[in-house]
């Protein structure tokens, strides 16, 4: 194999045992690095990004019972593996995943969202008490990304 590339930022190998569950929609990328790295001071953190985010670990939202469960096994791995104490759950506005899945436009299917994120949090504290769950809905605001509690 050939070297094509070297990182100038340095590898650190201590975890810091988070993991943030949200969208893969690349438009909020670097706004939730810096919302999770300058607000949640989380320097690094283990990333589970796909449509829709932390909808697959609610039954409403999820596509399936074998994708939920999947989801789920990837988080019971990140928590044995990794030691994580935290989670960080954060949802976004006008999520392409919930259109498609519910027809609507972006205020039509919040409560649903946001509603899944409650969900998804008691699941993951009902499977591990001492995990410590956080909420979040992000919204774009002109060129500003917001970060709302839920």
């Amino acid at each position: 194999m050939e070297i094509i590339y070297s990182s100038t930022l340095p590898f650190e190998a201590e975890r810091i045992m988070a993991v943030a569950v949200y969208c893969s929609d690349g438009r909020y990328g670097d706004h939730l690095d810096e919302f999770l790295h300058e607000r949640l001071g989380l320097p690094r953190y283990d990333r589970l990004a796909l449509p829709g985010g932390a909808a697959w670990l609610s039954w409403r939202s999820s596509t399936s019972l074998s994708h939920h469960g999947l989801v789920t096994e990837q988080i019971d791995f990140l928590v044995q593996a990794h030691g994580l104490r935290r989670a960080i759950l954060i949802a976004h506005f006008g999520c392409a995943y919930y259109a498609r899945r519910y027809y609507g436009d972006a205020e039509s299917f919040l409560p649903t969202q946001i509603q899944d994120l409650r969900d998804a949090a008691d699941l993951l504290r009902r499977r591990y008490p001492a995990l410590h769950v956080e909420t979040y809905m992000a919204r774009a605001d002109g060129d500003r990304v917001q970060f709302l509690t839920v």
